[in-house]
């Protein structure tokens, strides 16, 4: 059996650490850089909660179903969707509007759920009299969705599209007349009743009138 020279051993060594180095999976939280050019924030020259009903009519008009229970300022829509695989895939839309100094920004995300199905059979509970119960399969089945992953959405042309939509939205009248504070009305200002006092003074007056006339006319 021949013997490999040594500096062979050492020759290739540097070479296998390389390529174990260069094989190492990238983490993942490395591709976030927090730039200012984030594809996931517009900024809209109109008051936030106008800019969030906007976001809500885009998303209504897109077929995704809205969760009601998401706070002021906060809009959240759900889409489903089925491949050819029978995975179904759910992709959830998080927005909050944000007022700032010359109208709001508007911030989005979308985070993409896939779900398979699985299958469990169901068991029959049978009573013995010595035994108590015993379970037993009846061959059926029920159906279960299963979460395999989540992903956050990072394409750019993504959010391009939907800040775009909103935008057009934005420009239509019809959201305008609908935002504008309702007209306040005031009621008509009534005057005070008369006050005790005032009647009582009236009163008087009425009275000693005749008093006064009285005197005048009595002949000298």
């Amino acid at each position: 059996m021949k013997k490999i020279p040594i500096y062979l051993f050492f020759g290739f060594l540097p070479l296998v650490l390389i390529t174990t180095g260069c094989s190492t999976p990238r983490a993942t939280f490395t591709q976030d850089s927090f730039s200012n050019n984030s594809p996931y924030q517009q900024h809209v020259a109109v008051p936030a909660s106008r800019a969030c009903a906007a976001a809500e009519r885009t998303l209504l008009g897109d077929g995704y179903s809205l969760d009601n229970t998401a706070k002021t300022g906060s809009v959240k829509g759900r889409k489903a969707y089925l491949t050819g695989s029978g995975r179904s895939s759910f992709l959830e839309m998080s927005v909050v509007c944000l007022p700032d100094a010359t109208g709001s920004t508007i911030y989005a995300n979308g985070l993409i759920s896939q779900y398979d199905l699985k299958k469990s059979a169901n068991a029959a509970s049978v009573g013995v009299s010595v035994l108590g119960s015993i379970s037993m399969p009846i061959g059926q089945s029920v159906d279960s969705m299963v979460k395999v992953s989540d992903e956050t959405i990072r394409d750019r042309v993504f959010y391009k599209n939907f800040f775009s939509a909103i935008e057009t939205v934005l420009q239509d009248p019809l959201l305008e007349a609908a935002s504008a504070p309702a007209p306040i009305k005031l009621a008509p200002v009534q005057a005070p009743p008369p006050s005790q006092c005032q009647c009582q003074c009236q009163c008087q007056n009425r009275v000693r009138r005749p008093s006064n006339l009285r005197l005048r006319n009595r002949p000298r």
